[in-house]
């Protein structure tokens, strides 16, 4: 596969490693174990693959300080260029969103204690020279992956698949998780079904795209903001107002031109996303 891969031009491989304890993989139902996220890192680099990057999971349930610190530790030791982590969100009607409902899903950090583990976490991966791009994101100089890049930045991009979103100027669209309907409309020659499909008005579109910008360790400059997105002149005196006041408490920071969060602002960044709407 990866040598299919590198044939067809793919220059970046991302591996859902989410933990490197084989009981909470289990735990979680995930198929893999460890060794088989190793096993995966070597085959790559073995066809030739640099730029590779691993995804974890914060605050599963079940997991100790020290199990996390063992799984930043194991990602470090395999010398990815990128390394993703995120937060555990309980999706409605999903397995963990009911057993939590059940009372059956097993301890998990309070909030406070969550953002305490990811500025913990932060500063481990800043000591091995990662660079934290993105609220979520961290990357060796010169490996930022360019598509979270370009969705924080509001630029267009397509996404194949079922479940994947795509954007195209006003227009977003997320396919349905429906494989077999994904596989029969292109095998027609049509789109395939959507759980998502709606263009946004000019005002919306650029009220997501700053909001979108602020997620991104360079911040957004509302004056070079406006003058690409004209729909957004009404807005940006608001919003440079409230970011001001955030400044005010450690949540925001003005370089330049541009507004941008602190790493105290990145921890509650949907508060301050909530506050700017």
């Amino acid at each position: 596969l990866f040598r299919a891969m590198r044939q067809a031009g793919v220059t970046r491989i991302s591996v859902g490693a989410q933990s490197f304890c084989d009981a909470t993989l289990a735990r979680i139902g995930r198929l893999h174990d460890a060794e088989a996220v190793r096993r995966a890192f070597s085959l790559a680099r073995g066809e030739g693959f640099e730029d590779i990057g691993l995804d974890l999971i914060a605050n599963l349930p079940g997991v100790t300080d020290g199990e996390w610190r063992m799984t930043v530790d194991e990602a470090l030791r395999l010398a990815p260029k990128h390394i993703s982590v995120y937060a555990l969100i309980l999706e409605p009607g999903t397995p963990f969103a009911r057993d939590e409902a059940a009372g059956t899903l097993g301890p998990r950090l309070d909030d406070d204690a969550e953002m305490d583990l990811m500025y913990a976490t932060a500063q481990r991966l800043a000591g091995a020279g990662f660079v934290r791009y993105e609220i979520s994101n961290y990357g060796l100089p010169g490996f930022f992956c360019r598509h979270n890049l370009a969705v924080w930045r509001g630029e267009d991009y397509t996404g194949l698949g079922p479940s994947a979103s795509s954007r195209n100027g006003l227009r977003r669209r997320t396919n349905a998780s429906d494989f077999a309907g994904y596989a029969a409309a292109l095998r027609a020659g049509r789109l395939p079904p959507a759980s998502e499909d709606e263009s946004l008005d000019a005002e919306d579109d650029a009220t997501e795209r700053f909001l979108y910008g602020l997620r991104l360790s360079e911040g957004v400059s509302p004056d070079a903001f406006v003058r690409g997105h004209p729909a957004a002149a009404p807005l940006a005196a608001g919003w440079g107002s409230r970011l001001a006041r955030l400044a005010g408490a450690g949540i925001a920071e003005r370089v330049g031109d541009r507004w941008r969060l602190t790493p105290r602002g990145f921890e509650v960044c949907d508060a301050v996303l909530a506050d700017l709407l």
